[in-house]
């Protein structure tokens, strides 16, 4: 996600009476936290770094496919056996 001004004030706005609260410039992201935690010998800090970064990718990989999968195939309606006895309207549920 690209840097929003607007949106950079609304929170600044949101955040400004709470006390401990400061803004700090950022820049890098996860790559220059994981070569700074490298370059230092932080060794157990990198190994956590890298070992969220792969769950993370699992994570929103497996989510991401199956909500591609439900609406590429559609969301499966399962009638209950009863529902087809009693003649009961699903579809207006």
């Amino acid at each position: 996600m690209a840097y929003d001004e607007g949106l950079a004030q609304v929170i600044r706005d949101e955040l400004a009476e709470r006390a401990g609260v400061t803004e700090k410039k950022m820049f890098g992201g996860i790559g220059f936290l994981l070569d700074q935690t490298i370059k230092f010998h932080r060794w157990p800090q990198a190994g956590t770094t890298i070992l969220v970064v792969i769950v993370a990718t699992i994570l929103v990989d497996t989510i991401s496919g199956g909500v591609r999968r439900r609406i590429i195939e559609g969301a499966d309606v399962k009638v209950a056996p009863e529902a087809e006895i009693m003649d009961l309207d699903v579809a207006s549920y």
